[in-house]
């Protein structure tokens, strides 16, 4: 595994979820850096994603911003229906989705890209690190 021990990634999980943005961007820094060492579980990979995007939201433009919050929740439900597709054909990622409990409104985030306001996009994300 690409971190130290158990307590480095429950140090990390702590602080990615912490209201201190510095924190929160170490954290994600440090998901980075295992990254770059090996394999991350998706949930760690979406996670850092989001919170990266939290961190820096106020250096970027409404749009850049829709944008990056629209393809972290792509990505974020790509990686949870893939998880669980189990058929020789594809099965629909709206089925997929409700089968991992995946709420509908961020299987929707797919068809509307990059549409909806980023305050949807936000409590989307939210929802995505509940």
């Amino acid at each position: 595994v690409p971190w130290i021990d158990w307590d480095e990634w429950l140090n990390v999980a702590e602080n990615v979820f912490s209201d201190d943005k510095e924190r929160a961007r170490v954290a994600v820094e440090r998901i980075r850096t295992w990254q770059s060492r090996g394999k991350v579980p998706h949930s760690a990979e979406a996670t850092a994603a989001l919170v990266e995007i939290n961190c820096s939201s106020d250096q970027h433009s409404v749009y850049e911003l829709r944008l990056m919050y629209s393809m972290s929740i792509i990505r974020f439900v790509n990686g949870i229906v893939d998880s669980v597709q189990q058929r020789k054909f594809a099965s629909p990622i709206s089925d997929l989705a409700e089968h991992a409990a995946v709420p509908r409104i961020l299987v929707d985030v797919r068809s509307l890209f990059p549409a909806p306001l980023r305050t949807h996009l936000a409590s989307d994300s939210t929802c995505c690190l509940a």
